[in-house]
């Protein structure tokens, strides 16, 4: 019974659909970053827990995953992002740091257009590094461009903001916009990094708000992304598994997998109805819709 339940998940073989160009260059940085941790949601789900955490990710997975930047640990997140960019670019951290003191003094342009210059970018080589200043750049053209001061968005960016933000984005193959991956996925950070990932344990490195909510809507997807990695690597390993002949099919490890899947996708909607507790509809509405 159970191999024609999931016979629906047999397909291609993983390394089949690859395709040399899409590949990514994921080397990491090992200086950067604390490790991730995740919690148990209940005593009588320890077992699987247990007999999960012993389970080793097949070696076509894990090459899978090097190739295409992808964490055992935390999904599609970036596992240690970069806090902090190398001293050339402290006018990049320092307008990112006051993007709403100088929103709120009608200062923000003109700061840009007068203080700032054109930097280097190619001297940022890690992927680290440079999805760190993606998100540094795409907060500040967000803000420069949905400047509400103005009563209109802007409709030219400086050369300041725009040559290094549209170099570093097509060094990373993405689009120079605020997405939920640049302000999410590559740009979180711990509280305490002696504890673990959790919701309440998370923030944002770069924000274009004061207030919680723009950190809050950006962290929902942080935990979920988290929360996520063991579903991934689940149906990663059960897809491996029906790679092989049926004589071959461990249905035990299949079985446990699905459990944990199963386990984490319930945390994930957990987490999703969290939402509201920090972020109001209306403040979602007229404090940062205009920016996103």
């Amino acid at each position: 019974m159970l191999k024609h339940q999931i016979y629906i998940l047999k397909h291609t073989p993983i390394n089949s659909a690859i395709n040399e160009d899409e590949a990514l260059n994921c080397e990491t940085s090992s200086s950067e970053g604390e490790s991730i941790e995740s919690s148990l949601v209940s005593d009588s789900e320890e077992q699987v827990f247990d007999v999960y955490e012993k389970m080793e990710l097949p070696a076509a997975v894990k090459e899978l995953y090097k190739r295409f930047c992808i964490s055992e640990k935390v999904g599609f997140l970036i596992e240690n992002p970069v806090r902090k960019l190398p001293e050339q670019f402290a006018k990049w951290e320092e307008l990112a740091k006051n993007v709403v003191d100088l929103l709120e003094k009608n200062r923000f342009r003109k700061t840009i257009e007068e203080e700032l210059k054109i930097i280097d970018d190619s001297v940022l080589q890690s992927r680290e590094e440079m999805f760190h200043a993606a998100a540094i750049l795409t907060h500040i053209g967000a803000a420069y461009v949905n400047d509400q001061n103005f009563g209109g968005p802007a409709q030219v960016l400086p050369a300041q903001i725009a040559v290094p933000w549209f170099n570093i984005c097509s060094r990373l193959k993405i689009h120079p916009t605020l997405t939920n991956y640049i302000a999410a996925n590559c740009n979180w950070d711990l509280h305490d990094s002696s504890k673990p990932a959790e919701l309440d344990n998370l923030k944002a490195i770069t924000s274009l708000t004061r207030n919680r909510a723009y950190e809050w809507f950006m962290m929902i997807p942080v935990r979920m992304e988290i929360q996520n990695a063991p579903v991934l690597n689940s149906l990663m390993s059960i897809r491996h598994i029906l790679q092989l002949s049926v004589k071959e099919w461990d249905e035990d490890t299949i079985v446990n997998n699905f459990k944990r899947a199963e386990i984490s996708l319930r945390e994930m909607t957990t987490t999703l109805m969290r939402m509201r507790d920090h972020l109001d509809p209306m403040e979602f509405y007229h404090g940062m819709r205009p920016y996103l």
